[in-house]
C-alpha cells in the first residue's frame, strides 16, 4: 500500500500556477491545485514508503527555486 501526504504550499508571489504546473510533472504527484488562503497550492502525494515520500518532498517539491515553504500531512 502506497504512503500518502498532502502537501501545503507556500510560494513566491505570482509563481503559483507556474509551481503547479512543475510539481504536476513530478514522479509520485496525483495531484495539484492552485488554492486561495493560508497556502498557494495543494498537493496530493504517493511514494511506495515513507522514505521516497520524505525524498520527493525534500528533493523535488523543496527544492523548486519559487517554494518558500512546505507543511505536509500524513494519510493515516
Amino acid at each position: 500500500m502506497p504512503v500518502q501526504a498532502f502537501v501545503l504550499v507556500k510560494v513566491k508571489s505570482g509563481t503559483s500556477e507556474q509551481v503547479e504546473d512543475v510539481l504536476a510533472d513530478l514522479p509520485g504527484v496525483k495531484l495539484s491545485h492552485s488554492v486561495m488562503g493560508p497556502y498557494d497550492v495543494v498537493v496530493y502525494v504517493e511514494g511506495t514508503n515513507i522514505n521516497s515520500l520524505r525524498d520527493m518532498i525534500m528533493k523535488k517539491i523543496q527544492s523548486i527555486p519559487a517554494v518558500r515553504h512546505t507543511t505536509t500531512l500524513l494519510v493515516i
